[in-house]
């Protein structure tokens, strides 16, 4: 730890950022509001249609960068300026799945009018979402480190199905591993009433967007499902939750992916691909109709019962989110090429096709969950514009991932941004590292000009002495918060490098050791059995898995019988 801060050269005062500090101090939040931007958008009367929807994808990119509000609206013209200049398609159609949703989702803001050919400033956060996901998946999918274990999977397929259909089943194993490794599975949340989104009341499954699980690093099973099914996405391999009937309604089982002639399971509560043990090779969903005694496998003793008997009269659900289903993103999907191209519209029919080739899947719908998270977000926003109590309360509890320097290195670290970069531009790594400061940098702030400025402080010769000290006191609170995200972070950032020893070293010494009690405890010690698996430390690893306590404790024992029944007990 340091008290220097070589990023706080790069990081300008953010007024807003300021008045967060302020509001964490004070006891009501009067007078703090984020500045709304005067500055007028050309009205781009000499601008051509390319030029348009250039400057749409650049404001795309402020927005995921900057988390602007303003680049916001200025995407929203330009795209809407670019699809005015263009025929609408005479072959789009609203895709048949939508009717399969229940009436009170279907009358829902988000789903009116899908036919519309325009962009609305609710649907840049899904634009911005898709980028944030396409980056995610290039980065595990080119960059995630070897495993002897994913090999032998996708060995076996190459031997029985193709290459091409080895290469899918590589690309779907690596996402679903990134999203293990990186989303902390969280307790399940308590059950609410049908509809309550609507109240901005969350619930199991949509309290979080995908883009929030991947900010704040945690997420309940199906949260973290969404984000895995949105990688999926990006590189149009065909993916699904499988959920079983549950009278009327269904139970959402696990996730699928539709390789070739086969369906492939993951499991986001194991953390898992359903695995042949001691057969290298995963187990395919004929597999389990063909031999109903194979889930037997997944049972840990007594307790730990895998919850399946057999699987038929499957439902398979396919995640798309709202914006996605309209003939605004398909059009400007056609528009996207090159490297300026990810995938914003849902071709969720085409989908549901793959998977109900398959005797066992006997229909598909769209699932719920993606479609009441972005209900949920946007009655929250409104409720947090009338209830200052709540929005306090969301405040404390978001602030630190929103807003500030641990915002902008989690958005960095998603771009796999991790050293300096543009220039000389400081990556994750940096923002990082100044976040741990020692216990008396923290103390002696008020005099430390560079940590000031990392952290958003100016102080103004005509503000009230008041004002500076409160937003001191915030800023000690959130650094010593920071202390242990910053740690754990690196932690994971190391393991993408490929670092796998300091990697552990960060997780154990600096995270469990210095925080045993801490937020990110269950993770640390999953990553680190991870980063031991890679340095080749088998037993460590298998030991770290055996004393797990997280809710993914079930998929963590079987992890460790996968290591015994693959590899054995030999460093």
């Amino acid at each position: 730890s340091s008290r220097h801060t070589p990023c706080a050269v790069a990081t300008r005062r953010n007024s807003a950022w300021v008045c967060v500090l302020v509001v964490l101090v004070c006891s009501g939040c009067g007078g703090c509001q984020k500045k709304k931007s005067t500055k007028r958008r050309s009205d781009g009367a000499s601008l051509s249609s390319t030029q348009y929807f250039d400057n749409a994808l650049a404001s795309i990119n402020k927005m995921y960068e900057f988390d602007s509000d303003e680049a916001g609206h200025q995407a929203v013209f330009y795209f809407n300026s670019w699809l005015s200049t263009q025929k609408e398609s005479d072959s789009w159609k609203i895709d048949p799945l939508v009717e399969t949703l229940p009436s009170q989702l279907r009358t829902a803001v988000e789903l009116q009018k899908l036919s519309r050919n325009d962009v609305v400033l609710r649907d840049t956060r899904e634009i911005r979402e898709a980028l944030w996901m396409r980056d995610i998946a290039d980065w595990a999918i080119d960059h995630s480190p070897p495993s002897d274990l994913v090999n032998k999977w996708v060995a076996h397929v190459a031997q029985t199905q193709s290459d091409a259909a080895a290469q899918e089943l590589r690309d779907a194993v690596l996402l679903f591993d990134w999203t293990v490794r990186n989303i902390q599975l969280i307790t399940p949340r308590e059950p609410v009433a049908v509809g309550k989104e609507f109240d901005a009341i969350g619930g199991p499954g949509y309290t979080q967007l995908p883009e929030d699980s991947v900010l704040l690093g945690e997420a309940d099973v199906w949260e973290r499902a969404l984000v895995f099914l949105g990688l999926l996405q990006q590189h149009r391999i065909p993916g699904a939750v499988l959920a079983t009937r549950d009278g009327d309604s269904v139970k959402p089982w696990v996730c699928a992916v539709s390789i070739g002639d086969e369906v492939f399971l993951m499991d986001p509560a194991l953390g898992l691909p359903l695995v042949a043990f001691g057969e290298g090779r995963l187990v395919t969903l004929a597999e389990f109709i063909e031999k109903p005694e194979l889930f037997r496998t997944y049972d840990v003793g007594q307790d730990l019962r895998y919850p399946m008997e057999k699987a038929d009269d499957l439902v398979a659900l396919i995640s798309a989110q709202p914006f996605s289903l309209t003939q605004g993103a398909a059009a400007v999907q056609r528009r996207m090429t090159g490297e300026s191209r990810w995938v914003i519209d849902v071709r969720a029919s085409e989908i549901a096709e793959k998977f109900t080739k398959h005797a066992a899947i006997t229909e598909a719908r769209l699932w719920e969950n993606p479609i009441r998270a972005c209900i949920f977000h946007r009655t929250l926003e409104a409720e947090l514009k009338i209830n200052s109590t709540r929005a306090i309360e969301r405040l404390r509890a978001r602030h630190i991932f929103d807003e500030g320097p641990l915002a902008r290195a989690r958005k960095m670290h998603i771009r796999g941004i991790f050293e300096k970069h543009d220039g000389g531009k400081p990556g994750s790594l940096i923002y990082y590292r100044d976040l741990r400061q020692t216990e008396d940098a923290i103390a002696d702030l008020r005099d430390d000009r560079q940590l000031l400025e990392l952290m958003g402080i100016e102080r103004d010769p005509l503000e009230p002495d008041e004002i500076f000290e409160a937003n001191v006191r915030g800023a000690q609170m959130l650094l010593s918060a920071s202390r242990e995200h910053a740690s754990y972070f690196l932690g994971l950032v190391h393991f993408e490098s490929g670092s796998f020893r300091t990697s552990a070293n960060w997780l154990k010494q600096r995270t469990l050791d210095d925080f045993p009690d801490g937020h990110w405890r269950l993770g640390a010690a999953y990553n680190l059995a991870r980063a031991r698996e890679q340095t080749g430390e088998w037993p460590r690893a298998r030991q770290l898995l055996l004393l797990s306590e997280s809710p993914q404790r079930h998929g963590d024992l079987l992890r460790a019988r996968l290591i015994r029944t693959e590899v054995g007990e030999q460093e």
